[in-house]
């Protein structure tokens, strides 16, 4: 019989699907996020654009890792993501330009997957 408190084996993980839907992500925004964030959620007009900004969000207040339910790793996440990563972008990836491309890259090709995006 195995034991519930011991650390799971270093090839399973944990996996938890969130769902909420457009009030409860309102909600998590009104209670966690500043009033520029609060306005700039708001102010986007697809559900789709409203999902991809709550994600960050969402990481930000409670951490983890996001992946589509469709992302296969190629490696295992404690060799993809660095002890002292507090964020991993894409290669190229720039938060300061409008289509978040840079010709600095600030990640190796290898430690974010190309699904990620």
């Amino acid at each position: 019989m195995s034991n519930p408190h011991l650390p799971l084996p270093a090839h399973r993980w944990l996996v938890v699907a969130v769902l909420l839907d457009d009030a409860a992500c309102a909600d998590f925004v009104d209670r966690f996020c500043s009033d520029d964030e609060r306005l700039g959620y708001a102010s986007l007009l697809t559900g789709a654009s409203r999902s991809d900004l709550f994600r960050l969000f969402w990481l930000r207040e409670l951490g983890g890792v996001y992946a589509d339910l469709d992302a296969e790793l190629t490696l295992p996440l404690r060799e993809m993501l660095p002890l002292n990563a507090s964020m991993l972008a894409p290669q190229g990836f720039d938060p300061e330009s409008q289509h978040g491309q840079s010709a600095n890259s600030r990640v190796q090709q290898s430690t974010a997957p190309a699904s990620w995006g």
